[in-house]
């Protein structure tokens, strides 16, 4: 399923610098296939964080290629971070209740 880059999550840029199939929104909304909505809860710790986003976003872009993927990286209340980690969550994750509120495939 090919991976659109509908947030400027770097994950996507490093995932296109290893080959990896990530579209653009622009060319995603002009294909007529269907797109899944899925959450990703990441409580890996710190160290972790973003290897884990680039392992999980790689597995699934790599999976069948029969819907978009949009994959919505959000936080939950209580899962403490700290520095370079805590800014990248703060930056690019939504909050578990926005994703409640707009909705997810998965």
């Amino acid at each position: 399923m090919p991976l659109v880059r509908h947030i400027p999550l770097p994950t996507f840029d490093s995932l296109s610098d290893q080959g990896q199939e990530v579209l653009t929104l622009s060319r995603a909304l002009k294909q007529d296939i269907r797109e899944l909505h899925i959450g990703l809860l990441n409580m890996m710790p710190d160290a972790a964080l973003r290897v884990t986003e680039q392992q999980f976003m790689r597995l699934i872009g790599n999976s069948n290629q029969i819907a978009q993927l949009y994959v919505h990286p959000f936080q939950i209340p209580g899962l403490q971070r700290e520095g370079s980690a805590k800014r990248y969550v703060e930056q690019y994750y939504e909050t578990f209740d926005k994703m409640k509120e707009e909705g997810l495939d998965a």
